[in-house]
């Protein structure tokens, strides 16, 4: 047998003090208070994402190093169609073979890392869709005591249409992804040198 409650108007005598009592309350309060438009949250104009991927470690590699090994070696497997330039202060920028402006500019942020974090802030190329007070982020992050990393790409909005976005550079990220973490498993145990 199926029962209605009438949340509105069912009786709680007897159960002033109980959790019972307090979620009819709740539930009533609910019911009666008049839908507010300002409690809806306005969907997000850009089409974001997040990719994380969980990288082998050895000892005495830290964030940093990390960070550059990755450029570099992107900038040796696509060689001689791109080039990775890493400045002094440790920030990267991609660039295509004969197009000026950068693929995509990371702009390291020393405040913001540590031995164990290197994170970057997507500030600009080609690939990349700034939004004001979203800002994309990638991420190197050593887990202590463990002997892995992760990166990671937080809040970043491409270009490009989102599926063809999907179709190319979505799948050229995976690959890379992929190439650096053979890259790490096949390093001898005692290397610290930099990818040339």
């Amino acid at each position: 047998m199926a029962y209605i409650v009438d949340f509105t108007n069912v009786s709680t005598v007897g159960l002033e003090s109980s959790p019972v009592a307090e979620a009819l309350a709740a539930r009533r309060q609910l019911e009666l208070s008049p839908a507010r438009p300002t409690d809806k949250v306005p969907p997000h104009p850009f089409k974001d994402l997040r990719s994380v991927q969980r990288l082998p470690l050895q000892p005495g590699q830290d964030a940093l190093w990390l960070s550059e090994a990755y450029a570099r070696l992107l900038a040796r497997l696509l060689r001689p169609l791109m080039k990775a330039q890493i400045d002094a202060d440790h920030s990267i920028s991609f660039y295509h073979l004969g197009v000026r402006k950068p693929l995509l500019v990371l702009d390291y942020s020393p405040e913001r890392s540590s031995p164990d974090r290197a994170l970057f802030y997507i500030n600009g190329g080609l690939l990349a869709q700034q939004c004001p007070g979203v800002p994309s982020r990638l991420e190197f992050r050593v887990i202590p005591g463990e002997q892995f990393a992760l990166a990671g790409i937080h809040d970043f909005r491409p270009r490009l249409p989102w599926y063809l976005y999907l179709l190319t550079q979505a799948n050229f990220h995976l690959w890379t992804m992929k190439a650096f973490i053979f890259y790490l498993k096949r390093l001898p145990a005692a290397s610290l040198k930099s990818v040339s």
